[in-house]
């Protein structure tokens, strides 16, 4: 294998390991973000914002989600009851 293609099956292969996505955060709290590309990345309340890779979200009263970025996909929190509930739109 050549260098350039060397190089350009590993753009490749690091590209598909951190497929990205959106979340929407239809909920009054705010969270911290854990992702393969954010250790403190912030989602506040009623914002968008995109992580990559395995996702775990934490507010500051306790209240979590998690998940993991497969492509370009669209989910959306929302607050069912007093809990954080994610959904892929």
């Amino acid at each position: 294998m050549t260098f350039k293609a060397t190089i350009a099956a590993l753009a490749l292969a690091s590209g598909a390991a951190h497929a990205s996505c959106s979340i929407y955060n239809d909920t009054g709290w705010s969270f911290t973000v854990e992702s393969s590309d954010s250790v403190n990345g912030n989602l506040s309340a009623h914002s968008t914002s995109s992580f990559s890779g395995p996702f775990k979200a934490k507010s500051s009263d306790g209240k979590t989600f998690s998940g993991v970025c497969q492509g370009d996909e669209h989910y959306t929190v929302k607050d069912q009851g007093g809990v954080a509930v994610i959904k892929k739109d």
